[in-house]
C-alpha cells in the first residue's frame, strides 16, 4: 500500500482507559451530561469498527492498521523523534493553558461537564473528550485519506493535500453543530483542524497535536472559558 500514515499514538490500552474512564463519568450523570458522554464513546468506537468495515468494503484490497503503537513513523525531519515531539507537546499545551487564563479566549470551546466537585476532575474529562475527537479525526479520517488518495493517484502531494482539506472540512463541519453561522468561531475552529493536521501530516505522529487538543479543552474547562480565539 501507499506508504499508510496510519500509527498515531497510543496504545490499544490507552483509548480503552479513556473510553472508560468517558464511562465512568455517567454514573450519576445527569440525563444530557450522560447522553452527551455515551456519544462520544460511540463515537470513539469509529477507531474500532471503521479500519473492519473499510476492509470489508474494499474486499481486503486496502488493509488499514490500528491505532495501536506509539512508533513515529518518518517524520518530515529527522530531529523530530518521539521525545522531541512530547516536549514540544508540553511547551505548546503549557502556552497555550497560559493564554486561555490570561486571555479569557480557547482555540475551540470544549464541553464544560459539571460531573465531579472539583474542577481539575471536569477539565481532566473535558480533555479525554478532546482526545477521543483528536484519534477520530486526525488519528483515522486524516491519515486514511491520505494513505487512500494518494495510493490511488500515486502521489504523495496529492494525498496531503486531500488530508488536511478534507480533514479541516470534516472537523469544522462537526463543530459547527455547535457555533453554527458564528463566522469568528467557525474560523477559529476552522485554523485549529488545519494546525492539527498539518503537524500529524509532519511528525506521522498525533503527539504533539493530541497535547495541543487536550490542553485546549483542559484550560478552556478548568478557565470556564467558551470564548475562541477569534471573538
Amino acid at each position: 500500500m501507499f506508504g499508510t500514515m496510519y500509527v498515531p499514538t497510543p496504545p490499544v490500552p490507552v483509548p480503552n482507559a479513556v473510553m472508560a474512564f468517558l464511562f465512568f463519568g455517567t454514573i450519576g450523570a445527569q440525563a444530557g451530561t450522560k447522553d452527551l458522554l455515551y456519544f462520544y464513546i460511540v463515537f470513539g468506537s469509529v477507531l474500532g469498527l471503521a479500519p473492519i468495515l473499510f476492509d470489508m468494503a474494499t474486499k481486503g484490497r486496502d488493509k488499514l492498521d490500528y491505532i495501536d503503537t506509539v512508533t513515529v513513523e518518518e517524520p518530515a525531519f529527522d530531529w523530530l523523534g518521539p521525545k522531541v515531539q512530547i516536549l514540544i507537546g508540553l511547551a505548546v499545551g503549557g502556552l497555550l493553558v497560559f493564554k486561555i487564563a490570561t486571555t479569557g479566549s480557547a482555540i475551540v470551546g470544549s464541553p464544560q461537564f459539571g460531573i465531579f466537585d472539583s474542577d481539575l476532575g471536569n477539565a481532566v474529562l473535558s480533555g479525554a473528550v478532546g482526545l477521543v475527537e483528536n484519534w477520530v479525526f486526525f488519528g483515522f479520517i486524516g491519515p486514511t485519506a491520505y494513505s487512500f488518495f494518494g495510493d490511488r493517484f500515486g502521489s504523495r502531494a496529492f494525498g496531503a493535500l486531500v488530508m488536511v482539506g478534507l480533514v479541516t472540512a470534516v472537523f469544522l463541519g462537526y463543530h459547527s453543530f455547535r457555533y453554527g453561522a458564528d463566522e469568528a468561531a467557525l474560523a477559529s475552529v476552522a485554523f485549529f483542524g488545519f494546525i492539527n493536521a498539518v503537524s500529524v501530516l509532519l511528525t506521522r505522529s498525533l503527539i504533539i497535536s493530541d497535547f495541543f487538543h487536550y490542553f485546549n479543552n483542559f484550560g478552556s474547562t478548568i478557565f470556564h472559558v467558551q470564548r475562541v480565539a477569534f471573538q
